[in-house]
């Protein structure tokens, strides 16, 4: 809930004011806030120019008593107290407990692959954890993540900046993924020369672009871009139908495009240049007991998934 006037008052202010109003003197709840009577007099005085209302009645010697607006803002300062309190409980709970949201990013091109099987381990081991997965493209979830939306990042290391961390948890080499019926999709390996005159499918999103065409820069040739999806289950359809190659870096368990046509997936004979997959996050924020415990997570369970 927002609101177009700032806070011009705090928390303290407001346990001064309560604590004046039990006591019925200014004197007897500094006493009993260990502050100096000044301090609860002071208080007071703000909230009443703040409001343009006299919380008490001043008697000579006699103490104070709550004036009939002062009787209705009281109420209200018990409940902000107490939602203040809440809300500092609350705040403890994480760093106490394994309680709590994860907002997790993770790479579009594998995020069905990794993050349910990944989600549902997480919750037999921590139950109370509610996992939020974003699957997006490299250069949103470096947005998202800078943002706040995101609590951690399971993705590669392009384009990270000076403010994130990146552990590294494996190195994943691009495999080709080829028509069933291709000639190249017979042996058990291809070589980035037999497929310079192919058409390649390419996935246009942000890094992994460059990524895929940088690929052939160790031959130094460039390659043939027949056909651009920024989606990766339509680039896998369109080589499942026969309109070229692309590259993927998981060996996928079933090579089956979203129309339910299957294609080859095959190692590169010189290895190709490897990503390094890994957890983003940024520096400057301390993470929840949960957020933690799911990074570790990940770091020893992600390399059994992919």
């Amino acid at each position: 809930m927002s609101t177009d006037r700032p806070l011009n008052f705090t928390l303290k202010q407001l346990r001064y004011f309560i604590a004046a109003a039990e006591h019925k003197s200014t004197k007897q709840a500094a006493s009993a806030l260990n502050v100096s009577q000044p301090s609860v007099s002071s208080a007071i005085a703000h909230l009443e120019t703040r409001f343009g209302v006299g919380l008490f009645v001043r008697h000579h010697a006699l103490g104070i008593s709550l004036t009939n607006s002062g009787r209705e803002l009281l109420v209200h300062a018990y409940e902000a107290v107490r939602a203040a309190q809440q809300f500092e409980r609350a705040g403890f709970e994480f760093e106490a407990t394994l309680k709590g949201s994860i907002h997790a990013g993770c790479l579009v091109t594998f995020a069905p692959i990794l993050m349910p099987a990944l989600g549902a381990a997480f919750k037999q081991q921590v139950p109370d954890s509610r996992i939020q997965f974003v699957e997006t493209d490299q250069a949103d979830q470096i947005d998202r993540l800078r943002s706040g939306e995101l609590d951690l990042c399971i993705t590669y290391d392009f384009g990270l900046k000076d403010d994130m961390d990146f552990v590294e948890i494996v190195k994943l080499p691009p495999y080709v993924i080829l028509p069933l019926d291709h000639h190249l999709a017979q042996g058990c390996d291809v070589a980035l020369e037999d497929l310079i005159e192919e058409p390649m499918v390419l996935l246009d999103l942000p890094f992994s672009r460059d990524y895929m065409s940088r690929i052939f820069d160790k031959i130094g040739r460039a390659p043939n871009i027949a056909h651009r999806a920024a989606n990766p289950a339509m680039v896998h359809s369109l080589v499942a139908n026969g309109f070229g190659y692309s590259f993927y870096n998981i060996r996928l368990p079933q090579a089956t495009a979203a129309d339910g046509k299957p294609f080859a997936c095959r190692a590169l004979k010189d290895g190709g240049t490897p990503v390094c997959l890994g957890i983003v996050t940024l520096k400057s924020v301390k993470h929840t007991k949960i957020i933690d415990r799911f990074i570790e997570f990940c770091r020893s369970h992600i390399k059994e998934i992919v």
